[in-house]
């Protein structure tokens, strides 16, 4: 028996496929070019739209920890809320392969700056979450004990 899909079920099946195993998986199966351009249109706010619905967990560990994701221990953001009377405010980790990485890769975007800023907007405005500064704080490209690329503060 022969399946037929469509162009536009295809891309409903790679967008839930970025949606469940990150941008980085899925753009190895069909090239980072085409989620971009094909997939989502190069519009990042239609990328962001996938991350909408994120499930808040409160840590068990520390209850300022707020962990936004689909799957247990598969945190897309995680919101630290122990320094909120800090003077930089509370910080956000964003996951490298689900949105951070492919953030840079819409043609709207240039520089990190600009990531950091759309990044900040879309928390803001989806989750309620307002952080006062848009500086990278701190990169962990290769840590096991992170597993995240930016610190938003």
């Amino acid at each position: 028996m022969k399946y037929l899909i469509t162009e536009s079920q295809k891309h409903s099946l790679l967008k839930q496929t970025v949606k469940e195993n990150g941008f980085a998986l899925a753009s190895k199966m069909v090239g980072q070019d085409y989620l971009v351009h094909e997939v989502f249109n190069n519009d990042y706010n239609e990328f962001l739209s996938l991350y909408d619905d994120l499930e808040i967990h409160e840590s068990e560990e520390n209850p300022k920890l707020f962990l936004y994701r689909y799957r247990e221990s598969n945190n897309i953001i995680v919101y630290d809320a122990r320094d909120e009377d800090d003077e930089y405010g509370n910080y956000l980790y964003f996951n490298q392969d689900y949105i951070f990485g492919a953030l840079a890769l819409f043609s709207d975007i240039h520089s990190y700056r600009e990531t950091l800023k759309v990044l900040k907007s879309w928390v803001r405005e989806t989750y309620g979450i307002n952080i006062r500064e848009s500086n990278i704080d701190s990169f962990y490209p290769n840590s096991e004990d992170y597993g995240f690329f930016a610190t938003l503060r």
